[in-house]
């Protein structure tokens, strides 16, 4: 009897206990998993694939660029000249000290003007008979020498004066102020203003489409390295015809129009950005996509020839999979002879990864990534 009394007592006991712990699970209601969505990257098709743009390191050149030099030796008292100056024609870049030219001007025009009187004399009494020829051509002789030697001095003056031969940016100074400098010492570069030139090297299959003419197609436009993401565009200008014995690579020069208030300067590292989905369409009518985009539907036959590609609805962003026929693969990236249109969204990476109707969201990727 005493031995149930306690039995019933602990079978109580273990139901309350059952039931405190049981109580909060079972008020607890359980919360709808949220579907995943999954980072992808998205191409638009027509767009340009990444095979078909191609970054190359460039260097800013000028366009027009003078070398500016004294014609005449001396010490630079003045220069006004500074890099990224902008000047017009006829601006005074740097000044000569001109005290010995002017005495030496001073000095030829004393010599000249007595040369000049020595000949008129002589001239005059030449006509009358009173002087011998020999006396008259010295005296003419000496006359024209003065006559030389006083333009001479006179432009070795003028000399001492650098002036701005065109309407343009100073790009470089190669001496200090207060420096003697020989004739002919390079002083000041300037450069044009309308555009400057970005030089670049390129390899053999790029510039293969330029020699074809191909290139005039090509979408072409420069970051500024320093100056942040925006891009300018440029048009091809030249190239050379051999290629660098050590790089294998070949020299290109595109041009740009220099943007208003922003100072350009040669040797600026420059990042040269050529697309040439343009020269593909001129070429083919064919789409082209990234070959990462095209995958082989598991649940058929290995020996299967068909392919899908992963298509992103733009408003529900979820994917569908749809049968494609492609053409040839290259470099480039990989034909489509069927299946999408230009203006489509597709996944082009990592579609072993992706399920069908998964909803997915664009991959925002950093600058350099």
């Amino acid at each position: 009897m005493q031995f149930n009394n306690i039995f019933k007592n602990i079978s109580s006991l273990l139901i309350v206990a059952t039931c405190a712990f049981a109580l909060p699970a079972c008020g607890k209601k359980e919360e709808p998993k949220s579907p995943i969505v999954r980072p992808a990257k998205i191409f638009t098709v027509g767009e340009a694939s990444s095979n078909l743009v191609r970054s190359f390191p460039g260097e800013v050149e000028s366009t027009d660029k003078a070398i500016q030099s004294f014609r005449v030796g001396g010490k630079i008292i003045e220069r006004p000249a500074t890099p990224g100056r902008k000047v017009n024609k006829g601006d005074v870049l740097a000044k000569l000290d001109p005290d010995d030219f002017k005495l030496k001007r001073d000095d030829s025009q004393a010599k000249f003007d007595l040369a000049k009187v020595q000949y008129l004399r002589a001239k005059d009494i030449l006509a009358k008979g009173l002087i011998a020829r020999a006396d008259y051509d010295k005296a003419k002789s000496n006359y024209l020498a003065a006559t030389a030697e006083l333009k001479l001095a006179t432009a070795n003056l003028s000399y001492t004066v650098l002036l701005a031969p065109f309407d343009g940016i100073v790009s470089k100074v190669h001496v200090d102020n207060f420096t003697n400098v020989k004739a002919n010492e390079p002083i000041v570069n300037i450069q044009s203003l309308d555009s400057v030139d970005v030089a670049f090297q390129v390899p053999e299959n790029v510039i293969a489409k330029i020699k074809r003419g191909e290139g005039k197609n090509a979408d072409i436009k420069i970051r500024i390295n320093s100056l942040g993401d925006k891009t300018y565009p440029a048009r091809a200008k030249e190239f050379d015809t051999e290629a660098d014995p050590q790089t294998q690579t070949y020299r290109a020069v595109v041009t740009m129009d220099r943007p208003e208030n922003l100072s350009l300067l040669e040797g600026m590292s420059t990042t040269v950005i050529v697309d040439f989905t343009n020269v593909f369409a001129k070429t083919s009518n064919k789409i082209l996509i990234p070959s990462t985009a095209v995958f082989a539907a598991e649940d058929e036959p290995i020996d299967s020839k068909q392919r899908y590609v992963w298509l992103v609805d733009p408003d529900s962003m979820k994917v569908a999979k749809q049968a494609v026929t492609v053409g040839k693969l290259s470099d480039d990236g990989i034909e489509v002879l069927s299946g999408i249109q230009t203006g489509q969204k597709i996944i082009s990476a990592g579609v072993n990864f992706i399920q069908e109707g998964q909803k997915v969201k664009q991959i925002i990727r950093e600058r350099g990534l």
